[in-house]
C-alpha cells in the first residue's frame, strides 16, 4: 500500500513547478513559511482516496508544499485558474494557526499581496515582461557568439537600431562594432528582436536551448512551422505590449498576464 510520504513524492516526480507562486510567506501572527507550489500531471487525492483540485502538505521546518492537479474539470471545464486554488490552499493552512478567527478570506488577501507576479496591473506587467526578456537575453548569451555574424545579418534593420540604441543609453564608451561582431549585441536586444531571431534559426533556441518548444525532432514542415510561430507569437505579444503604453481595461490586461504565463512556462529554467 502507497504511504503519503510515496504519494507526494510521486506527485512532486510528475508534476511543473509554478515559479511565480514560490518563496517566503510572511504574516503578521501565523508566521514564516517557505512555499513551493506543484502543478501535477497525475490527479490528486486525499486522505480518503477522493480526487481534489488541490492539496496542502508541510514539509520540513517551515516549508509548505502545494499541489494542483491543472486538469481537474474545475480548470478544464470552468476556466478556473489554478493559481487560485493554490492561494486557497496556503491561505487555508495558515488559517489552522490563526489565533484570533480572522476570517480566512482575509488571510487569502494577504497571501496574495505576498507574490507580486501575481499582480494583474500594467506597470507590474511590464515589470514582469522585462524580466522575462532579461532571462531570455541571459540564455540566449552563450548561443549568440557562436555565429553572431549571421545572426546579427538576420535581424530586422529597425532591431539593430533599437539594439545600437540601447546600448548607447547603457553605455556610451562602447566599442559597438566590437560588442556586435563578439555577439555581445544579444544583451541589448528587444523582445522583437528576439522574436526575429527564434524565427529565423529555431534550431538554436528551440528545442532546450533557451525554450522548450520542441522543433528539431519534427519531420513535417507545417508542424516544424507552427512549433515555431507557437514559441514566437508569445514574445511578439510582449513585444507589442511593451512597445504601446497606456490605459488598458481589464480584460486587455487579463489576456496579456495568460499569454505572459505562456512565455514564462516556456522559458527553460536552469534550478
Amino acid at each position: 500500500m502507497e504511504t503519503e510520504e510515496q504519494r507526494f513524492a510521486r506527485y512532486r516526480a510528475d508534476s511543473t513547478r509554478l515559479f511565480d507562486l514560490a518563496g517566503e510567506v510572511s504574516l503578521p501572527r501565523l508566521g514564516r513559511r517557505i512555499v513551493t507550489v506543484f502543478d501535477t500531471h497525475v490527479p490528486l487525492l486525499d486522505d480518503q482516496e477522493r480526487q481534489v483540485p488541490s492539496l496542502a502538505r508541510m514539509g520540513r521546518g517551515t516549508s509548505l508544499e502545494v499541489y494542483v492537479y491543472s486538469e481537474h474539470p474545475v480548470f478544464r471545464e470552468y476556466g478556473r485558474d489554478p493559481r487560485d486554488y493554490a492561494l486557497v490552499e496556503i491561505a487555508q493552512t495558515l488559517h489552522a494557526f490563526e489565533p484570533d478567527g480572522q476570517k480566512v478570506t482575509a488571510v487569502l488577501a494577504d497571501v496574495t499581496r505576498q507574490f507580486p507576479d501575481q499582480r494583474v496591473t500594467e506597470s507590474a506587467l511590464r515589470e514582469r515582461a522585462e524580466a522575462m526578456t532579461g532571462r531570455v537575453r541571459g540564455l540566449m548569451e552563450p548561443i549568440v557568439p557562436l555565429k553572431a555574424a549571421e545572426l546579427w545579418a538576420a535581424l530586422p534593420e529597425d532591431a539593430r537600431l533599437r539594439a545600437e540604441r540601447e546600448a548607447g543609453r547603457a553605455d556610451a564608451s562602447l566599442d559597438w562594432p566590437t560588442v556586435v561582431k563578439e555577439g555581445a549585441f544579444v544583451a541589448y536586444l528587444d523582445t522583437a528582436g528576439i522574436a526575429a531571431l527564434v524565427r529565423v534559426f529555431p534550431g538554436d533556441f528551440l528545442d532546450g536551448a533557451v525554450f522548450k518548444t520542441s522543433w528539431a525532432g519534427w519531420s513535417d514542415n507545417e508542424i516544424k512551422d507552427r512549433q515555431v510561430a507557437q514559441a514566437v507569437r508569445p514574445l511578439e505579444v510582449v513585444s507589442e505590449f511593451l512597445a504601446e503604453p497606456g490605459t488598458k481595461t481589464r480584460l486587455e490586461l487579463a489576456l496579456a498576464r495568460i499569454t505572459f504565463d505562456m512565455l514564462d512556462h516556456n522559458i527553460v529554467r536552469s534550478e
